[in-house]
């Protein structure tokens, strides 16, 4: 009997044209837990990874949502979906192949290595459209993953976030499921760069109201302004922009008043976006009505 096969790899038809493509993946008799990829080298100036078949990439989407079921172990599965998310046409690929909800679920399932990948690739198909994700439950189970004990899946769920936060859906289910105080605490995080993915993430949930007086209520400020001292440029750069959404509310704005120094000192920074960011926090907090 002829062994089963399916594989997933990035097709390149035309250097601006990167897809998914499932081909040429052997799963043996009892080794149904390991998925062998066969890549082949990239082609066309690099771009890619080409395949034998040149034809619609994503027409076997249920192929893949298959073999995503009968896998338990896809680490280097879920690797390639990540470099193919990465990339625009990739994460429309997966999104227009109805894989999210696949996907969402995985990320109670499969072991932390794979969880990390699947964030991943998460957060670039939710830059292309949240849509179906949010319908799937993707806030609570994020909301999870930044309890985790891994520092890396805490990071990269609050980098997940940030993309779910782009629509106002987005913004209103992580205020709902109460994920505000989570992302507030992990700005006092062990590691330089789950704080900085969650102030990212604090600063497009404060664009709303209800974000801004959520973060205000569990003294957010504090903790954003010892960012400001952060290594980490893009660490710096997301606490003054969550620090300038929360300036739009009377009671931050009020607050931040006697730490317009520190911005000012921040139009120096070593990081040009920073500076520029600095010099709209000042006027945000001087503006008076």
């Amino acid at each position: 009997m002829a062994r089963p096969s399916l594989a997933i790899s990035r097709c390149t038809e035309t250097p601006t044209s990167p897809r998914l493509l499932l081909t040429n993946v052997h799963a043996p008799k009892g080794q149904s837990h390991q998925l062998n990829i066969i890549l082949h080298a990239g082609q066309e100036g690099g771009q890619g990874l080409v395949t034998q078949d040149p034809g619609p990439a994503w027409k076997r989407g249920p192929i893949l949502r298959a073999a995503l079921g009968v896998f338990p172990a896809l680490l280097q599965a879920h690797s390639v979906l990540g470099h193919g998310a990465a990339l625009c046409t990739g994460a429309k690929g997966i999104v227009n192949s109805s894989l999210i909800p696949s996907l969402v679920g995985k990320l109670q399932t499969e072991e932390e290595r794979i969880q990390e990948l699947l964030l991943d690739t998460l957060a670039a198909c939710l830059m292309e459209d949240a849509t179906e994700a949010l319908a799937s439950r993707v806030v609570p189970f994020l909301k999870e993953k930044l309890l985790s004990a891994n520092s890396n899946i805490r990071s990269k769920a609050a980098q997940a976030l940030i993309a779910v936060s782009i629509p106002l859906e987005g913004k209103n289910q992580v205020w709902q499921h109460d994920i505000i105080p989570i992302l507030v605490h992990l700005l006092k995080d062990k590691e330089e760069e789950v704080q900085a993915s969650a102030a990212g993430a604090l600063m497009y949930v404060t664009v709303t109201t209800k974000g801004k007086y959520a973060a205000l209520d569990t003294e957010a400020i504090g903790p954003l302004l010892e960012l400001l001292h952060s290594p980490l440029s893009k660490a710096r750069l997301n606490a003054i922009k969550v620090l300038t959404m929360l300036a739009e509310a009377p009671e931050g704005r009020k607050i931040l008043q006697s730490h317009v120094p520190t911005f000012r000192a921040l139009k120096e920074d070593t990081s040009a976006a920073v500076q520029r960011a600095a010099q709209i926090a000042v006027k945000v907090i001087e503006w008076k009505p």
